[in-house]
């Protein structure tokens, strides 16, 4: 990619997120760990002499959408869609539960990236509690300096109930460790007349909170008794398939009839880029 081609993608994502998130500069670039002017820089006309390849880049792969191909409006998608609109509007608490590859990411982030006050965080396990709500603090845009774990949290808190309808969502919620599902319990219980959060993970993660339940782990009880719903998403029809196929460039009806045959979203990504790769070779 060009570095004028870099530039200019770099213009419409931001351009994006501050049009449908209403997101302001200063906001995005502690979002994004970057100095303010660099928004200023990157709409001047000798933006290609001010900013590098390397912090374009930054801005573009942090704000470029996650799905690899062309959207296609499936029954999973528009789930995650309403789920999140009520989750939002309601302040709500619940769960989305799906195989790994049925889209979850993809369809939180197409969510996150046409709404205000809409932050997705992705879990991992080897986040410590800290590290988890810094990450928070970090997503939303909050000038946070120096402070402890309660802190941290407060300050959260602080935010969530001053700002309209908003929403946290946990991707990889399955990743979290006991400890941090606790402080989301308190988080909870201290927003949840203005708040929605939504916890989602594979089909595992609401069957390990039950056994730890009924083992009456601490806490785990209690922050089951807050979940209002929880939703399971659906393998891939062989209609959505076809159509994904031939959005994206896979029009061959035998290659087609071969890929009805896979089971979720994220192969039938990878198997579409490796044909289109070989085409194109």
């Amino acid at each position: 990619m060009l570095k004028s081609e870099k530039i200019t993608l770099a213009r419409e994502l931001v351009t994006e997120a501050q049009t449908k998130k209403g997101e302001q500069p200063a906001t995005m670039a502690r979002r994004l760990k970057v100095n303010p002017a660099i928004f200023t820089h990157l709409f001047k006309e000798n933006a290609d002499e001010l900013l590098s390849d390397e912090m374009l880049l930054k801005i573009i792969n942090d704000l470029r959408p996650k799905m690899l191909f062309k959207k296609v409006d499936t029954a999973n998608h528009a789930t995650i869609q309403n789920i999140c609109k009520e989750a939002k509007r309601k302040h709500r608490f619940v769960c989305i539960l799906g195989y790994p590859g049925a889209g979850k990411t993809a369809g939180l982030d197409h969510y996150n990236r046409h709404n205000g006050n809409v932050w997705v965080i992705e879990c991992n396990s080897v986040m410590n509690r800290k590290q988890f709500f810094g990450e928070i603090l970090s997503k939303m845009g909050i000038n946070f300096k120096r402070g402890s774990l309660y802190d941290m949290i407060a300050a959260i808190i602080t935010e969530l109930n001053q700002k309209e309808n908003p929403l946290l969502i946990f991707d990889e919620a399955s990743k979290l460790r006991q400890t941090i599902l606790l402080d989301l319990h308190y988080l909870r219980n201290a927003t949840m007349q203005n708040a929605g959060i939504i916890l989602a993970g594979v089909d595992y993660f609401y069957e390990n909170l039950l056994k730890a339940a009924q083992r009456d782990k601490e806490g785990i009880p209690e922050l089951l008794s807050r979940l209002q719903a929880k939703y399971t998403l659906e393998p891939p029809t062989k209609a959505e398939i076809t159509e994904i196929c031939k959005a994206n460039g896979v029009t061959d009806e035998q290659t087609i009839k071969e890929f009805v045959r896979i089971k979720n979203f994220r192969e039938l990504s990878n198997a579409i880029l490796n044909e289109t790769d070989e085409s194109l070779s």
